[in-house]
Order: C-alpha cells, then structure tokens, then sequence
C-alpha cells in the first residue's frame, strides 16, 4: 500500500513538471499571416496558463507566456488604447500589468475582438481583481486596487476608468 501512494504522488509530480513547456513560441513568427492562427491560439493558451497559475516571477515557462502575449499584442492591438486609464491600478504593484495583460487579451481573443475597448478594459479589470482576491495566487491586493473593487462591486468600474483615461490623456 505504501508503493502505491508513492508511485501515484511520483505520477502526479512527473505530470505537474512536464505540464506546460512554451519552447515552442519561439518558432511562431507574428509577421508571417500563415502562422495568425497558430498565433493567436498559442496567444490563448499562454493566457490561460497565465491566470490559471500561481503568480512566481522566478517560473521561466511565467516569463516565456508573458513575453509571448506581449509580441502578440503588440502584432495585433494598439497597446496604448490598452493600457489607457489602468495605468494607476497596474503600475503600483509589479505582476498587475501582465496579469491585467493577460485577462485582456484572453476576453479579446475569446470574443473574436467584438467587444468594445472599454468592455474588454472592464472584463480585464474584473479578472484581475478576482485573480488577486485569490490568496493562493501569491499576488496581494493593493490599496488602489481595494478601492477599484468597491468602484466594480458598485457598478461604476466603468465611469472609473472613463474618467482614469480623459485624466491620463490630458497630461
């Protein structure tokens, strides 16, 4: 009975540590429109892994997905109109901007881009407030952040980053 709980605990181990390997991303060429759809399904399944993990920067295949999103929006959506309005909440703590990233590319994607920017900003906000209200995910919850969540909890996230981009457009 004893060899049985460690060969099943050694089976679970060698699944966990063969479970995602992102090598492959680096023979996906974002330029080449044969290689779109292939793009943009790796695109997915990188985010997936991103919000579906634990936050830990020191994870390489963390660092390869977040490089990959980031080629990949860069290829297919103007970054600036991304990021408009969410700068405040992103930029306090580090890992907010990738995860905010990730959630937005995701919604993005698995709408075929038929949502709005600012449904997508809204979708992308809430996912990282859910993400972050997880303690298991190793990523706290900031100041700015609280107050985002009782602005989402009260219907107004969207007003928020309204006003969040007329304010970071004018300066």
């Amino acid at each position: 009975m004893k060899y049985l709980g460690c060969i099943v605990t050694l089976l679970f181990l060698g699944i966990n540590v063969t479970a995602q390997d992102f090598s492959y991303l680096k023979s996906i060429d974002l330029s080449d429109s044969s290689q779109k759809i292939e793009a943009q399904e790796a695109a997915m399944e990188c985010c997936c892994y991103l919000v579906g993990v634990r936050y830990d920067k020191k994870d390489e295949q963390r660092g390869l997905a977040t490089a990959f999103v980031n080629e990949w929006m860069k290829a297919n959506i103007n970054e600036k109109d991304i990021m408009e309005g969410v700068e405040k909440i992103t930029a306090e703590v580090d890992g907010y901007n990738d995860m905010y990233l990730a959630f937005y590319i995701m919604n993005y994607i698995d709408n075929d881009g038929e949502l709005s920017l600012m449904e997508n900003k809204v979708e992308a906000v809430k996912g990282l407030l859910s993400y972050c209200g997880n303690s298991s995910n190793k990523l706290k919850v900031s100041k700015e952040l609280k107050q985002v969540d009782q602005l989402s909890q009260a219907g107004e996230l969207e007003q928020y980053l309204t006003d969040a981009a007329l304010t970071s457009s004018k300066e």
